[in-house]
């Protein structure tokens, strides 16, 4: 699974935090981040041998291969 949040920074001091100015590093003393959003997303099957064989038939396709090529380049 994987998880991911999403951390914001409210300006709190315009002279000290520049909206315009993204070169200006934000204090966190001023402004801590706060957590907005927390993304969870269940682990996917990429990798199963079925998902790799339509992957390396699409190169094949693309790239004009012999897919003898290909099982010698893989290993």
């Amino acid at each position: 699974m994987g998880i991911w949040e999403v951390h914001v920074q409210l300006a709190t001091d315009l002279e000290k935090m520049p909206i315009e100015d993204a070169s200006i590093e934000w204090p966190e003393k001023l402004s801590p981040y706060i957590t907005v959003a927390r993304i969870e997303v269940d682990a996917q099957d990429a990798w199963a041998s079925g998902n790799v064989e339509k992957i390396d038939d699409g190169c094949r396709l693309v790239l004009g291969m012999d897919s003898r090529l290909i099982a010698r380049w893989a290993g």
